[in-house]
């Protein structure tokens, strides 16, 4: 077995639960050895994961400032054609978000926000998915940019074209 590529002290987003910061690693007398505590920033947990299977297990690092920045500004560009039937829009907005990449939840915040706008009401799934992502994004954000998940949200809803009053608060 190999030992993971992550350490104490590393940022990182661990699919679907969102980002975080590996805090502790220990051992275990079992098949994994080694394992990494990932305390999840925007809902305040700490999971543990093997640290040999980390990456499979869906963690990776936190995304660029960089790379943060142009998906920000990428909220305010047009969105995707989305799927008229909500049982099936629904269901993709779910999975997209769910697999924890960057550009998928920025995409799901764009396309959903573009619909609201356009008149359309969001399903209750649909509304639970946009939070959902919003959280999700904000905490890999706050952990990027070193600010607090809540002033990532306000960012989020400048970048979306919303009045930043209007930015939920988590915890």
């Amino acid at each position: 077995m190999g030992s993971s590529s992550f350490k104490v002290g590393d940022k990182v987003v661990y699919a679907p639960h969102g980002a975080g910061t590996v805090i502790e690693s220990t051992y275990r007398d079992d098949d994994y050895g080694e394992y990494l505590s990932i305390h999840i920033t925007h809902s305040n947990m700490t999971l543990m994961v093997p640290a040999t299977v980390a990456e499979e297990k869906g963690v990776r690092p936190v995304i660029a400032q960089s790379r943060a920045k142009k998906l920000l500004r990428s909220l305010k560009d047009e969105g995707d054609a989305l799927p008229d039937n909500p049982q099936v829009r629904s269901r993709a907005g779910v999975e997209r978000t769910k697999t924890a990449d960057a550009e998928e939840i920025a995409a799901v915040l764009r396309d959903y926000t573009e619909l609201e706008r356009g008149g359309k009401k969001l399903s209750a799934t649909e509304a639970r998915t946009l939070m959902q992502a919003k959280s999700l994004f904000a905490g890999e954000l706050a952990l990027v940019e070193d600010i607090e998940v809540n002033d990532a949200l306000v960012r989020i809803e400048v970048a979306l074209g919303n009045d930043p009053e209007d930015a939920p608060q988590l915890g």
